[in-house]
């Protein structure tokens, strides 16, 4: 048995995406090795993946490089081709060009992911059944000490106001890291309270599931 506490992790936001790159094949492996000509990635490198296959479309993913035209998507298991069908996980993906750290946050809080249900009964039961279903949405919320001069206030601003998605990555003090892919909203009115640190919220919707490292 293994236990870890969250203390010492830090947040961090992408500066940008890159310009897109076309997955032109890849194979049902784990993990599964898409072609790109001339990808320009690196091993440990972070993209984003839009493609036909609905457990890594959207998700923020860690490469290795294989070689120039080629490279492995970190984290993924795609040899179920019941899941991953053949041929339908080609499209495109786009480096995430760097990460700021997010300094001085307070609090953290995650919210969603409740399991859905479908409930049925036939004529003739007389009790109720259910199926699972999806999963309600996920949001991360953290709590920032107010300073906007701070690289990382500055650098969640900015990727807020764009209104697109945009990564994030927890490092985890023992080595870890959880990948994350979703639309940041920042509310930059500052708590006031007397006697409590002035604070701002960045919220934080999921637009797939995270990754873990």
């Amino acid at each position: 048995m293994a236990v870890s506490l969250p203390d010492g992790a830090t947040v961090h936001i992408g500066n940008a995406l890159a310009a897109a790159k076309k997955i032109t094949a890849i194979t049902n492996a784990n993990p599964p090795v898409a072609t790109c000509t001339g990808h320009g990635l690196a091993t440990g490198d972070f993209i984003v993946v839009q493609n036909g296959w609905k457990n890594t479309h959207n998700r923020c993913l860690k490469v290795e490089m294989v070689d120039a035209n080629s490279f492995k998507l970190l984290g993924v298991d795609a040899r179920d081709a019941k899941k991953y069908l053949v041929a339908s996980g080609v499209g495109e993906f786009q480096k995430v060009s760097g990460f700021t750290q997010i300094t001085q946050i307070l609090t953290a809080s995650f919210e969603g992911g409740e399991q859905q249900f479908a409930n049925f009964s036939f004529l003739e039961d007389d009790f109720e059944q259910q199926i699972p279903t999806t999963t309600s949405a996920r949001v991360a919320k953290f709590s920032i000490a107010d300073d906007p001069d701070l690289a990382g206030y500055k650098a969640v601003d900015a990727t807020s106001e764009t209104g697109n998605p945009m990564p994030m990555r927890i490092d985890l003090k023992n080595g870890g890291q959880i990948c994350y892919n979703g639309y940041p909203a920042f509310n930059k009115v500052p708590t006031f309270e007397k006697g409590n640190v002035m604070a701002v919220t960045l919220s934080y919707s999921l637009l797939a599931p995270t990754v873990r490292y």
